[in-house]
């Protein structure tokens, strides 16, 4: 598939547009010489120049929504892969263009009725690409409790983890996003962008794509709710916490606590916050029905042949329901379904399945999932 950088545009109404050192004689300058500099670089294929003029929160937006085009990579190998467009922004759209700055944000507005925007960020008195998707001048920098930063990295990781599960228990999605890493920030934004492409509707306004607007919209639409992240929305007790297993390893490390999903967690800017989840956003062809199976059996999910096995599930409310390539997981209070897609990627929908389970071609279950979370953290792995 050929990436273009008009698909981020046409995605967004937004460019992407870097920051590098002008000789302005005033900030507005200097802004207007680094988004003019972007478009020359895009003419030069110079993909590394324009990656180390990204903020590291710019690099992993743009990794996030032109690497899920293409395959992923690192923010080179992806600015490497696309291609410059006749519809990008011109020096001269740049000159035109309005320049609102607070602080060290700035935000600049091209002409015309797609209002495309950049917005930028002043660091080390150089102006820096820093929010490609919802570029705005009110974004403030992470305000984390000192108290997580003390101590060895162990007890910073179980506090950090006990205070995430806060957050998402009282569903304060804004303190919650303050302990993501940049690449879990993107891919919620990333999330909740492309699930706005099914909007058969023109929106009057612009989209909330802030990183809290984002998970309370995607915990809504059944695209991100909280045990896609490790989190079951109730706080470990203290017992349960010093429990549980902390493995370190660099600058990532992952939380297992008994009965819940792990949780990757990431070293950034001298906090550790939740980690991507590499297999959330992506292209990826979608594997077999029959590999899915034999993952399946492998995790010791069983597999059903029959609709009396899944009567269960029947008049259950499900919590959750994600659709991945190739395959559907479904997540209640007490149990989990997963069930391959048909070939032509079409989801029959979870009554269908349940009584008719021959409509799919593998559907798997855990009764009781609390007491069994090795296997479904093992079944919900197969086909990443």
């Amino acid at each position: 598939m050929t990436i273009t950088r008009t698909s981020l545009l046409a995605a967004t109404t937004l460019v992407l547009a870097l920051g590098a050192g002008a000789c302005g004689t005033s900030d507005e300058d200097e802004i207007r010489a680094t988004a003019t500099e972007w478009i020359k670089l895009s003419g030069k294929k110079d993909a590394k120049r324009a990656c180390e003029l990204m903020t590291p929160r710019a690099q992993v937006q743009v990794t996030g929504f032109l690497g899920s085009f293409g395959g992923g990579g690192s923010c080179v190998k992806v600015l490497a892969s696309s291609e410059s467009n006749d519809d990008q922004l011109s020096a001269r759209d740049v000159e035109k263009a309005k320049v609102a700055i607070r602080d060290d944000l700035a935000l600049l507005t091209a002409p015309g009725s797609d209002a495309q925007q950049i917005g930028l960020r002043k660091v080390d008195g150089d102006w820096r690409l820093d929010n490609i998707i919802n570029p705005t001048l009110t974004d403030r920098p992470r305000r984390i409790d000192p108290r997580l930063s003390k101590g060895t990295d162990e007890q910073q990781l179980r506090a950090t983890h006990k205070a995430v599960g806060e957050a998402f228990a009282d569903k304060d999605y804004k303190r919650g996003c303050e302990l993501f890493s940049y690449g879990a920030e993107a891919q919620l934004i990333v999330g909740r962008l492309f699930a706005s492409f099914g909007d058969t509707e023109e929106p009057e306004t612009r989209p909330d794509l802030s990183c809290a607007a984002s998970l309370r919209a995607l915990s809504k639409l059944g695209d991100g709710d909280d045990d896609d992240l490790g989190f079951s929305g109730e706080v470990p007790s203290a017992g349960r916490l010093a429990a549980a297993d902390v493995s370190i390893r660099g600058t990532h490390a992952t939380v297992r606590v008994a009965g819940e999903q792990p949780v990757e967690y990431l070293r950034e800017e001298g906090h550790w916050l939740v980690a991507p989840d590499t297999g959330s956003i992506t292209t990826e062809k979608a594997p077999s029905a029959a590999s899915l199976e034999r993952c399946w059996r492998r995790a010791g999910a069983v597999i059903a042949s029959t609709a009396r096995e899944l009567r269960f599930a029947v008049g259950d409310t499900a919590r959750h329901i994600a659709i991945s390539p190739g395959r559907v997981s479904v997540k209640a209070k007490d149990w989990r379904i997963f069930y391959t897609l048909p070939a032509d990627g079409e989801d029959p929908g979870l009554e269908t399945v349940l009584a008719k389970p021959s409509t799919v071609r593998t559907v798997a279950y855990v009764k009781d999932a609390p007491a069994h979370a090795g296997i479904v953290a093992r079944a919900r792995a197969c086909g990443r």
